[in-house]
């Protein structure tokens, strides 16, 4: 369901011809919008050999992906998902630039079918921000595929969301052919994940240092969730490398459904807008996202962190718009919604920005389901419908 709003909407279907139709849907009745696709080529060319893949709806495949996901996102499915898989990860110690690019590079030659590991970029201090990019076919274009971004490591000081997505990284991987919910998830979905965006600011960060901002900012003592878009009208502002990485190899680049950002000092999920806006196009549909991380979170849904800050006690359900939490102009939020086309929400993990690694794996525990929901959410809703763009006020 969409809530009111305007919308462009494209359905498509392999050996189709797509078709985009702008709709507009009212706080009354619902609104029925028929799309009638003809097909790319009715007569087959001398000597081409017939696509396989260009199935119709009935195909059985299709169907019993939508079938999967529709269980996976009923109750308990989840639930299901993680008793079933054969194997799972323990995080128990956070790991410094060298180890995690360490890392990264074994799981894509452990796992080189379904793994792609690139660089977006440098830092200022010339480490490489890496992308790894989990599919059936990692180094291959499918347009089709519904995309979703993890991004952790915005402020260095805050890496608990980076060794989440590293065992994120891990688990999906190692449950590949093995746990058949997963397999699928996998070969329907490209998942692309970025551990960490500030990897200068995470060096000098200090384990067991809940409050300092240490590491915050990247070596030129920016804050990077400020840099996205100018504050100001002058157009030769230059931006920092990280984000500049991150906008021109990845956010400008691929056409992302849904983004997830993970960073830390408080426990709850913030939604567009973080800057000051009179309106927010699609508020309930960017809240419903936030939401669903949040309900599949053993406490963050009750909206009491219990942080020292009593301000970020008694939020509804864990969730908030990220203007009326802390407002502020740049963020990467705002910027993929804006020109990245792409609704993204912000995760904080918990209210200490570094918390002894002896707490990663709970962490993990609390954090596995809202993460693994996120990419069954971006998974249904692309099942039925090609909406890439759906979700995107025109």
């Amino acid at each position: 369901l969409l809530v009111q709003g305007t919308y462009k909407i494209t359905a498509s279907a392999r050996g189709y011809n797509s078709e985009t139709k702008t709709v507009k849907v009212g706080n009354k009745s619902a609104v029925q919008v028929n799309f009638t696709l003809t097909r790319k080529d009715s007569k087959m060319e001398e000597g081409k050999v017939p696509d396989i893949n260009m199935a119709d709806v009935s195909d059985p495949v299709t169907k019993e992906f939508e079938m999967l996901i529709k269980n996976l996102s009923a109750e308990n499915g989840l639930e299901h998902l993680l008793l079933t898989s054969t194997a799972d990860v323990l995080p128990y110690r956070y790991r410094p630039y060298k180890d995690l690019s360490m890392f990264l590079r074994g799981l894509n030659l452990n796992y080189p079918l379904i793994t792609n590991l690139t660089s977006l970029g440098q830092s200022v201090e010339f480490r490489q921000i890496w992308s790894l990019e989990i599919s059936n076919k990692p180094n291959q274009s499918e347009p089709e595929e519904p995309k979703i971004r993890f991004v952790a490591g915005v402020h260095g000081n805050a890496p608990v969301g980076t060794e989440l997505l590293l065992a994120l990284a891990e688990f999906l991987c190692m449950n590949y052919q093995k746990n058949l919910a997963i397999t699928k998830l996998i070969d329907k979905t490209r998942i692309v994940i970025v551990p960490s965006l500030n990897p200068d600011g995470r060096e000098i960060a200090q384990e067991r240092d809940c409050t300092s901002k240490i590491g915050q900012t990247n070596a030129h003592g920016k804050d990077l969730d400020t840099d996205f878009t100018s504050n100001s009208s002058q157009q030769s502002r230059v931006q920092e490398p990280e984000t500049k990485a991150i906008i021109e190899n990845l956010i400008m680049k691929q056409d992302f459904s849904l983004s997830v950002a993970l960073d830390g000092g408080s426990l709850l999920v913030t939604y567009p807008y973080d800057k000051p806006v009179q309106t927010v196009e699609n508020r309930e549909t960017m809240r419903h996202l936030a939401s669903l991380y949040a309900n599949n979170h053993p406490t963050m849904y009750l909206g009491q962190s219990s942080c020292p800050n009593k301000s970020d006690e008694n939020i509804p359900g864990g969730v908030m718009l990220g203007a009326e939490w802390h407002s502020h102009l740049g963020s990467m939020k705002d910027f993929s919604v804006d020109y990245g086309h792409c609704p993204e929400i912000t995760v904080y993990t918990g209210c200490c920005y570094f918390p002894g690694a002896g707490q990663l794996p709970t962490l993990w525990a609390e954090n596995k389901k809202s993460l693994l929901a996120m990419l069954v959410e971006v998974s249904y809703v692309e099942t039925w419908l090609d909406i890439s763009s759906g979700l995107r006020q025109i």
